[in-house]
């Protein structure tokens, strides 16, 4: 039940949308050091494995020298995020880095006390679009990029979020982890990155939380819980690696964009990354693979698709099954659609597990890769804010495709030449009430644009 309210809310309100490492000490506060060399190149590393995702996120918090930079949608209150926020307070306290976090004011689940603490400790929190009777429209207009940079030139970019699931933590067999994907990035090219953050610091978008009358005493327990953090870290042996650099192997050979919803003043340019996008798509004269585990096309979408495939373009796509999905709406909205997507003609996979996909990229003409935040859905086109990478690079492609093959590996094509591949069981092995919310989210994604709008 609580999993169905935390989707229908995404729907209408948008109330529903590690550390699995080798193991280490944690030192004390003068050890968390180890200075990025200067002069850094352009370079740019999948990370495909739980282990080399968090391994990069503690690398960057470690080696910032000036500016730390974070923003995320889910921020959870769990060893994961405890232990990257006590590594931010300490780099903030013993070497004064400034250190900054936006997070989704309605999915960040740090609690008042702890955020009072970090201020205090110099770790500066905004919150997105908070309730405001002023901009009701805010309620829809969610936070979805997640991003860490240091120092404008060395960073962590992509779809994970900052929660045990997404970092292969999860152990309760009701709980999928999540299978995800980011990129390790180094250069001036971040640059804009930081300017893009600067303005939503700025901008009316964030707000400053309401933590002036937190007491001290319940601040001070919020201190302890993020040194106890700190002592299972080091009980787990997750700090035994000096931080590390993306080496020569990783040198990046063609351009890289960044792509963001743009902030001016107080308007954000919402449909930057969607028409980005769309000229890629459209751009394409071979082939075109995406991976997306929220698949609910819009207009624009099957427009896109449908001239693609006239001019003899090939498109695969792979997003999730009933049973890997972890949410019920964007399900049954998938479910509406897939037969439309079939007779477009796009070869169409569904993944099988394990875990539940989250892993959000693209690669054109097998040239031109996109891993970020975007999925192809109403919520990433019309109302979140999103980020994207895109890579103009043959080796990076090449890489790409490699990785979301093995997912292919373990999906099941269920349209093929414009056809659905039958039988399709989409309900086996799932509880007759995730069933039920489902078979409910499609009928009402058939009925009503209104709701379609909202998955």
């Amino acid at each position: 039940m609580a999993s169905f309210l935390r989707s229908f809310f995404a729907a209408f309100f948008t109330l529903g949308f590690s550390f699995a490492l080798t193991a280490q000490n944690l030192e004390p506060a003068r050890d968390f050091v180890g200075v990025a060399p200067l002069g850094l190149p352009t370079r740019l590393r999948i990370l495909d494995t739980s282990a080399s995702a968090m391994q990069s996120r503690l690398d960057i918090i470690r080696s910032a020298q000036r500016d730390l930079i974070a923003s995320y949608f889910i921020i959870d209150r769990d060893i994961t995020s405890m232990v990257g926020l006590a590594m931010m307070r300490e780099v903030a306290r013993e070497k004064g880095i400034r250190t900054r976090i936006i997070a989704d004011s309605f999915f960040h689940r740090l609690p008042r006390p702890l955020m009072k603490h970090l201020a205090d400790e110099g770790v500066e929190i905004r919150e997105h679009h908070p309730w405001d009777w002023r901009h009701p429209i805010w309620m829809f207009q969610r936070m979805h990029d997640k991003l860490l940079v240091a120092d404008n030139r060395d960073g962590v970019l992509g779809g994970r979020n900052i929660q045990r699931t997404y970092f292969d933590l999860e152990t309760s067999d009701e709980i999928k982890n999540f299978v995800d994907r980011d990129v390790r990035v180094t250069g001036d090219f971040l640059t804009p990155l930081g300017v893009y953050f600067n303005k939503l610091w700025e901008s009316d978008h964030v707000r400053f939380p309401k933590i002036a009358r937190i007491s001290w005493a319940r601040a001070k327990k919020a201190e302890r819980d993020l040194d106890e953090a700190l002592k299972k870290a080091k009980s787990f042996r997750w700090f035994d690696r000096s931080p590390t650099y993306l080496g020569p192997q990783d040198d990046h050979s063609g351009k890289i964009e960044i792509l963001t919803n743009e902030i001016e003043g107080n308007n954000r340019k919402i449909g930057n990354v969607r028409n980005a996008l769309a000229q890629l798509a459209k751009s394409a004269k071979q082939s075109i693979v995406i991976e997306s585990p929220y698949l609910v096309p819009t207009a624009d979408l099957f427009q896109i698709a449908h001239d693609a495939i006239e001019r003899g373009v090939k498109i695969k796509i792979i997003t999730s099954s009933t049973q890997s999905n972890d949410g019920v709406l964007p399900a049954g909205g998938y479910l509406h659609f897939r037969e439309a997507l079939a007779g477009l003609g796009i070869e169409l996979y569904e993944y099988q597990g394990p875990g539940a996909l989250h892993a959000k990229s693209a690669v054109i003409d097998g040239k031109i890769a996109i891993i970020g935040s975007y999925n192809l859905d109403p919520r990433s086109a019309f109302w979140n804010s999103e980020l994207a990478v895109v890579s103009y690079d043959q080796k990076v492609a090449n890489d790409l495709i490699s990785s979301m093959e093995g997912h292919i590996q373990r999906s099941k094509l269920v349209a093929h030449d414009g056809e659905l591949i039958g039988p399709l069981d989409d309900f086996k092995g799932l509880s007759f009430w995730k069933a039920s919310q489902i078979r409910c989210a499609r009928v009402a994604a058939m009925l009503s644009p209104t709701f379609r709008n909202q998955l």
